[in-house]
């Protein structure tokens, strides 16, 4: 009995000893994505920061100094004989028209950086042209073409689902353009009646699977957010391989969310 109760008192030590190791194991894993979480706001901000100063402030600057010649090419053409009046309306006509190319711009600019934001054509015009929205982008941006497939109802997943399913294909060509070296990628985005399939393959350098654990914000932030919704992400790939994101999410996890 003695030895019985010693070998049973050994086996719930052990038992305890690998619960505390996953628990240590787990807020370690919470501590990191806590700090990379930060991070990556901190990073989103300095984009955000960047792209206004760059695309809407230089051309804002440049608009109100085509206005000031505006104004002082109207100012000049007062008081002008006929003749020179025709040749500051040629000037006045030019400032406008260039004054017109500078707010065509930077409403460009105002839209593209709302659409990185929360994309308005998700609510209006659906899921499948968002992605191909995206899909334009990221190779007018990168200069890598992207197959796409798109199959099946993507309309009958929930407002939840649908801005999970946008930021995972994101934040999958966003890893493409930084880390994967590829000069193809496709798309795949399947729904189904029990749910949906996404598959983002590249043709790139790959990574060892084993240095995922250790991955940074990006692959995880998108695990927790497919998990968060009932679904389940997973990676393929080898050094010189390429890679393959698998991404899947229940329709029941979408009605429930």
């Amino acid at each position: 009995m003695a030895g019985t109760s010693l070998m049973r008192i050994a086996h719930l030590e052990d038992m305890a000893a690998k619960q505390h190791q996953a628990v240590v194991s787990a807020e370690d894993d919470l501590r990191r994505l806590s700090q990379q979480l930060v991070k990556a706001q901190e990073e989103e901000r300095r984009s955000l920061s960047r792209d206004l100063h760059d695309q809407i402030g230089q051309v804002l600057t440049a608009l109100r100094i085509g206005i000031g010649n505006l104004e002082g090419a109207v100012g000049h053409a007062n008081g002008k004989e006929p003749q020179d009046q025709n040749e500051y309306q040629k000037k006045i006509q030019t400032q406008l028209d260039q004054a017109k190319r500078l707010s065509e711009q930077a409403l460009r600019s105002v839209r593209d950086i709302a659409m990185g934001l929360r994309p308005a054509m998700l609510d209006d015009l659906g899921l499948g042209a968002a992605l191909e929205w995206q899909v334009r982008q990221f190779s007018r941006l990168c200069g890598v073409p992207v197959s796409v497939a798109v199959e099946g109802d993507l309309e009958q997943f929930s407002d939840a689902q649908r801005t999970c399913i946008y930021r995972v294909v994101q934040e999958a060509l966003n890893n493409v353009s930084r880390h994967a070296k590829a000069t193809e990628v496709m798309l795949l985005v399947a729904g189904r009646e029990s749910g949906i399939a996404i598959e983002v393959r590249d043709n790139g350098d790959g990574f060892d699977r084993r240095a995922l654990r250790n991955g940074g914000l990006g692959l995880v932030g998108l695990k927790e957010r497919v998990r968060q919704l009932g679904g389940e992400a997973t990676v393929d790939s080898k050094p010189g391989e390429g890679a393959t994101l698998h991404v899947w999410l229940p329709v029941t996890a979408a009605v429930e969310s």
